[in-house]
């Protein structure tokens, strides 16, 4: 498995092995979200890159096109001729793979069975749960869009994407809404169109995003990328979607020294994370390390990283001396600045409780500059 090549290596590299159960804890309510603290770091050098990448992967195909985060479409139904004559309701979806034949069929029943609207002359009732039979749904695989129209003109309806009690899990993306947007009324002769394609159905890519910031991903829209790995999917339901790293020739560039811990998200081509029921994913990620050519120690970085490696500076240059003229005079100054407050001190000789109130500070935090305060102070007293 040769997967990403990044030439020669400084040190050797390591393969770090875990699965979504090990995860330190969970950062949303499913295991497609985690964060895992490492037992060590890896550190790398200061003159050293470290590149991470996907190894291997192993995922079960137990995740649903609608699921816990995106199956609650909230309603609202308006009298045209009395505002304040409303009902608001909810449509929970079961968990699952629709196609949209599915998800027309189930959501045009449960609203007109959920309605509380009242017959008139252009609706019809139905014979079992006596409500009014008014909504009607029509897909257009042109767009690929859906088409909401009402029967009634006395009530119009509208999708509370935004301000509806389940608004963070609405089924906005599957019907084709644009993310926490209320949507327009729909009503006879003024029917209401979906402003995005319709989503419902399972992702065809599953996405390994991180929370370690790259140098060398991006995207389109912002230029940072926070995607690892970008794995097809290419099998069915309750099997295993399987990835290694010939299939992933890629590897991000970190930013950073040392991982002392790493993000993982699981999520669809839009950003939303994957609902795996629990099952457990299989990471193998793998961390290189490469010289830094463009590196160069810099004054008390050399005599630090030569103490780290062991060694004595062998001779100090013009910015190491200059660093060690700096140190010593910034010392000398906080040196001379506590001998002149404790002098003041001396003076005034004022009780905690009265040095408390006269400079108005929490004497739990620290104070920000004594010499100044106590300066004041002495004037006060003159």
């Amino acid at each position: 498995m040769s997967g990403f090549s990044i030439g020669e290596s400084s040190q050797p590299s390591i393969l770090l092995n875990f699965s979504s159960q090990d995860a330190t804890y969970y950062l949303s309510n499913l295991n497609s979200y985690f964060k895992l603290v490492l037992p060590s770091p890896i550190t790398a050098s200061a003159d050293e890159h470290i590149y991470m990448s996907l190894y291997q992967i192993t995922i079960p195909f137990s995740f649903k096109g609608i699921n816990s985060l995106n199956n609650i479409v909230d309603i609202e139904e308006v009298s045209v001729s009395d505002p304040t004559d409303k009902n608001v309701y909810s449509i929970t979806f079961r968990k699952g793979n629709y196609t949209i034949e599915q998800i027309i069929e189930s959501l045009t029943t449960a609203m007109n069975n959920t309605t509380t609207l009242t017959p008139d002359d252009n609706t019809t009732c139905s014979t079992t749960t006596r409500k009014v039979n008014s909504v009607i749904i029509t897909y257009d695989s042109i767009v690929n869009g859906l088409k909401f129209e009402s029967l009634s003109d006395t009530y119009k309806i509208r999708f509370l994407y935004a301000t509806g009690a389940n608004a963070n899990i609405s089924m906005d993306k599957p019907l084709g809404f644009k993310f926490n947007l209320d949507t327009d009324y729909f009503q006879l002769d003024n029917p209401l169109r979906s402003n995005r394609g319709v989503a419902c159905s399972f992702t065809k890519s599953i996405y390994i995003r991180t929370d370690k910031t790259s140098a060398n991903s991006i995207n389109i829209f912002d230029g940072v990328s926070s995607v690892l790995a970008r794995i097809p999917v290419n099998t069915y339901p309750n099997q295993y979607i399987l990835s290694n790293a010939n299939d992933n020739p890629f590897a991000l560039l970190l930013t950073t020294q040392m991982v002392n811990d790493i993000q993982i998200a699981l999520t669809d081509s839009n950003g939303n994370l994957l609902d795996f029921s629990e099952c457990v994913i299989d990471f193998s990620l793998l961390f290189q390390f490469t010289k830094n050519s463009n590196y160069k120690e810099i004054g008390e970085e050399r005599l630090v990283n030569r103490l780290i490696q062991g060694l004595k500076p062998l001779h100090m240059n013009k910015e190491d001396k200059q660093v060690e003229e700096d140190k010593k005079e910034y010392l000398e100054n906080l040196k001379k600045q506590r001998e002149e407050v404790e002098e003041i001190k001396k003076k005034i000789l004022l009780p905690s409780i009265v040095l408390t109130e006269k400079i108005a500070y929490n004497p739990r935090e620290k104070i920000p500059n004594q010499l100044e305060i106590f300066k004041r102070l002495e004037e006060e007293q003159k």
